[in-house]
C-alpha cells in the first residue's frame, strides 16, 4: 500500500516549487499453507517454518514502517530564455522478483534442500558415484515451528527487518535559449544507492571463509565455530552501496533550411561494491571500485536534414509534378555514437614460482600496482592492448614487467577493481529517405539505412590474464556494436 501527498506552488512568476512525500507499506510475504516456506534465523541457527507451531504464516519477518520518500523540485526563470531546474527525491525498489520477498522463503528447507558437501582434505573424495551423496534428513520442527539447520544444507537468509533498496537521486540543470533556433543545457545529475542488494541485485555468501593463516577454509567460516556449518549461506543483506555522478550537456539547433541537430555529452562515474564474497564480508574497500558496464565519456549526435529542394522549398519551389517527384522529398539522417572504453580488472591466471601459496578465498588473482607505463612496449591495438606480467607474454623465464607486482604469498593484490579501461566505441549510422506523395493523405517512403556506415571495428575488451601468452589481445568487437549492415525498406502512411 502506498500513500502520498504532493503540491505545486508557484511562489512568484519566476519561482515554482514542486514537493511531496510518499509513504510505502510493503508487508512481509505470507505462505498459502503451513510448511510452505521457512526463514533462517541467524541468531539461533534455526529454520523457522511458516505456519507451524508458534511461527506465524509470515514467519519471523518484521514490518518496516520507515519507508518515507520525500520529493522536491525547483524551477526558476531568468527572463524569457533561461531557466534553472533542480530536483531531489527518494525511490524504493522491491528489486528483482524474490530477492527481497519470495524465493528466499520458498527455496529454503524444508521446501527445498540444496546440499553443499566438502572433502575433508584437498583432492579428497566427497562421495563415490556408486553410493552417491547422503540423503537429506531434516529434523522435525519443534513446538515453536523451528529446527536446527543441519551442516551441509545450504540456505537463504535476510535481515529480520527488510529495508528496501533506496536510491536518492538529485540534479541541477541550466537551460538557455539563444535566438529562435538554438537551445543549450548543462547540469549535474547523480544518485546514491543505499541498502542495495549485493552481487548486482542478488546475494552474498556470508559463510565464505575469512583468510586466517593456520586455519583450514572450513575453520575460517564465520558460522563453523557457532553452528558447525561448512555450507554456503546466501544472505540478502540489503547492505551494498552505489554512487553515480555525471555532468550532462545537450545542444539542439534547428535551421530554416530543414537541418536539425541534437548533440549530447556525458562525463560520468559510477562507484559500486564488488560482488566478491570475501571483500564484501571482510575488506569492503578492496572490492569497491568503478562500475564496469560503461565508460567515462559518452558523446551522441542526431543529425536530420530535409533537403530544401522541390515544391514549397527554398530551391526549385515551383517544380512541376515530374521534376518535383525527382528532386523533392529527400532526407538525410544520421546518429553518431562515441564511447570511451569500459572498465575491466586485470588478473593473474597462474602465479609464478615462489608466489604459489595463495589465500584460499577472495580476490587472490588480482595484482598489485608497479611502476611504469601499463601500455609501454606493446602496440596498444588488437594485437596487444596492454603489457602483461612477463616481459615476453606467457614466458616466466623472461622476467617480470615493472608495471606489475605479484602479491606476496598469503596476501591479496590491491590493484583497483575495474581499474583499467578497454577500447572505445565509434559508430556512425546513416540513412537516406525519399518521400512520394501518392494522393491526398497517402505517402510512400523508401529508405536506405547503413548501420556502422564506415565499417569501423570497435574492439571488445582485451584478454585480462596477465600470465597468458595472449595477454592484451582482442578477438571480438563491442557487444553493442556491429560491422556495417545495410537494409532497405518501404513504408506507406495513410
Amino acid at each position: 500500500m502506498f500513500w502520498y501527498g504532493q503540491d505545486t506552488w508557484r511562489v512568484t512568476s519566476k519561482l515554482t516549487l514542486n514537493y511531496g512525500l510518499r509513504w510505502e507499506w510493503v508487508f512481509p510475504e505470507t505462505v498459502n499453507a503451513p510448511g510452505n516456506g521457512a526463514q533462517l534465523d541467524l541468531r539461533t541457527g534455526e529454520m523457522a517454518v511458516f505456519g507451524v507451531g508458534k511461527t506465524s504464516m509470515h514467519g519471523i519477518q518484521e514490518m518496516s514502517w520507515k519507508h518515507l520518500a520525500p520529493r522536491l523540485g525547483v524551477a526558476y526563470t531568468f527572463g524569457e530564455k533561461m531557466v534553472i531546474r533542480a530536483g531531489y527525491g527518494w525511490s524504493y525498489s522491491m528489486a528483482t522478483f524474490g530477492n527481497t520477498f519470495g524465493h528466499n522463503v520458498t527455496q529454503n528447507p524444508p521446501v527445498l534442500s540444496i546440499q553443499n558437501l566438502n572433502a575433508a582434505t584437498n583432492f579428497g573424495n566427497v562421495f563415490d558415484l556408486q553410493t552417491g551423496p547422503p540423503d537429506v534428513v531434516l529434523p522435525q520442527p519443534n513446538a515453536d515451528g523451528r529446527f536446527l539447520l543441519p551442516n551441509g544444507i545450504a540456505a537463504k537468509s535476510r535481515p529480520l527487518t527488510v529495508v528496501l533498496p533506496r536510491v536518492m537521486a538529485y540534479n541541477v540543470t541550466v537551460q538557455r535559449q539563444f535566438g529562435q533556433k538554438f537551445v543549450a543545457q548543462a547540469g549535474y545529475v547523480g544518485n546514491v544507492g543505499r541498502h542495495m542488494l549485493a552481487n548486482t541485485g542478488q546475494n552474498v555468501n556470508i559463510n565464505a571463509p575469512a583468510f586466517i593463516p593456520g586455519l583450514t577454509p572450513n575453520q575460517a567460516r564465520p558460522f563453523f565455530a557457532k553452528y558447525g556449518w561448512t555450507q554456503n549461506i546466501s544472505h540478502y543483506c540489503n547492505c551494498a552501496t552505489s554512487q553515480y555522478d555525471s555532468f550532462q550537456a545537450q545542444a539542439t539547433a534547428r535551421a530554416a533550411s530543414g537541418l536539425y541537430l541534437q548533440v549530447n555529452y556525458t562525463l560520468q562515474r559510477s562507484i559500486v561494491d564488488n560482488n566478491d564474497a570475501y571483500t564484501f564480508n571482510y575488506d569492503r574497500p578492496l572490492g569497491r571500485g568503478t562500475g564496469d558496464w560503461f565508460g567515462r565519456h559518452v558523446f551522441t549526435a542526431a543529425e536530420n536534414y530535409e533537403l530544401p529542394l522541390g515544391r514549397g522549398k527554398k530551391f526549385l519551389s515551383g517544380a512541376g509534378g515530374v521534376l518535383n517527384a525527382i528532386v523533392g522529398g529527400w532526407g538525410l539522417n544520421g546518429v553518431t555514437t562515441l564511447y570511451t572504453g569500459r572498465p575491466f580488472t586485470p588478473r593473474i591466471g597462474t602465479f609464478p614460482a615462489g608466489f604459489t601459496v595463495r589465500p584460499y578465498t577472495g580476490p587472490s588473482d588480482r595484482p598489485d600496482s608497479g611502476t611504469g607505463d601499463l601500455f609501454a612496449g606493446v602496440p596498444n591495438n588488437r594485437d596487444g592492448f596492454f603489457a602483461g606480467l612477463y616481459k615476453v607474454p606467457g614466458d616466466p623465464a623472461s622476467g617480470l614487467n615493472p608495471q606489475w607486482v605479484v602479491p606476496a604469498p598469503n596476501t591479496f593484490g590491491r590493484f583497483p577493481f575495474a581499474g583499467m579501461f578497454g577500447p572505445r566505441l565509434v559508430q556512425q549510422d546513416l540513412s537516406v529517405t525519399k518521400d512520394f506523395k501518392i494522393r491526398e493523405g497517402v505517402k510512400l517512403q523508401i529508405r536506405t539505412e547503413a548501420f556502422n556506415a564506415f565499417n569501423h571495428a570497435s574492439l571488445a575488451q582485451p584478454n585480462n590474464d596477465l600470465t597468458d601468452k595472449n595477454v592484451g589481445k582482442i578477438t571480438g568487437i563491442w557487444p553493442q556494436s556491429e560491422m556495417r549492415r545495410l537494409q532497405f525498406a518501404a513504408r506507406v502512411d495513410f
